[in-house]
């Protein structure tokens, strides 16, 4: 049974890792585990309700600090998943994109041009569509919606046995 609470080290753990989470290991040891254990402990320290949740709550912090929601994020993948192969997805300085159709250009590019004056640069930044972009956005977003599934329910009264040799016989029409 948890504790519900984190003493010193698993506290420092969970601040090391949300300040990178690209090495569990690595957190642990700046926590204070011996490098020996630290992947094993960075593993059980991952499962610990209390540490999840500070993780989740950060996660959320930054994501809402950086102006992330789900509709922002559903509409930029479908912006991705809708757009004809060949179309570029032009994103301005200010965030704001623009789906270009120009089937005929298929590089991707980066274009600086300076503002009025020379004064400040304007960075745009342009993304040619490719299929496996569109597969990619619409599979994230079958799965957010449920459309895809890692696992079936099944509902079924009865043995797993009968439940496969009925899946075995053919159905009548």
């Amino acid at each position: 049974m948890p504790a519900d609470y984190l003493n010193e080290t698993q506290l420092k753990f969970a601040e090391e890792y949300i300040k990178d989470p690209s090495s569990k290991t690595g957190a642990a040891v700046r926590a204070g585990y011996a490098h020996s254990g630290a992947c094993e402990a960075a593993t059980r320290m991952l499962k610990h309700p209390l540490v999840k949740q500070m993780i989740e709550e950060a996660n959320k912090e930054a994501a809402l600090s950086l102006g992330i929601t789900a509709l922002r994020v559903m509409q930029e993948l479908s912006n991705i998943a809708f757009a004809k192969p060949g179309s570029k997805v032009v994103v301005g300085e200010d965030g704001s994109d623009e789906i270009v159709v120009d089937p005929n250009d298929t590089s991707e590019i980066n274009v600086t041009t300076t503002a009025a004056g020379g004064k400040k640069a304007k960075t745009t930044s342009v993304k040619t569509i490719r299929n496996s972009d569109k597969i990619a956005a619409l599979s994230l977003i079958a799965k957010s919606m449920g459309i895809l599934k890692d696992r079936v329910e099944v509902e079924h009264t009865g043995s797993l046995v009968e439940l496969i040799e009925a899946s075995f016989k053919p159905e009548a029409d």
